[in-house]
């Protein structure tokens, strides 16, 4: 798919009920990934924070990994050989917590992963 712009998705059938969770996320990681996201330029990319997650489902972001991917106007691929090395990437370091997008050139980059404290 090139574009999604023409895509539509229903609404959700309620709204976003927050279950007390929380994500913990440093200065330091927030920085790197703000760089890691700009490094495409104005093109859509994207990347995981890592880290560990408690019983309860609190987490706390330790590093950002970006994975190989092909960025574009409005969106990004990302194949799945390339999610296999995140995931070799981040298993060691807690697993993916979530993942920041922004617009931002057109590139292959390759899969990193950044550690703050």
């Amino acid at each position: 798919m090139q574009d999604d712009t023409d895509l539509w998705r229903a609404p959700p059938p309620s709204q976003y009920a927050w279950g007390g969770q929380s994500l913990t996320v440093s200065a330091g990681t927030l920085a790197l990934t703000a760089a890691a996201l700009r490094s495409a330029g104005r093109r859509e990319a994207g990347c995981l924070w890592l880290g560990p997650m408690d019983e309860a489902g609190n987490a706390r972001a330790v590093a950002v990994i970006m994975p190989k991917q092909l960025n574009r106007d409005r969106n990004y691929a990302v194949a799945a050989g390339a999610m296999l090395e995140v995931a070799k990437v981040g298993r060691p370091r807690g697993g993916p917590l979530s993942v920041p997008s922004t617009p931002i050139q057109a590139r292959s980059s390759s899969t990193r992963a950044s550690t703050t404290r």
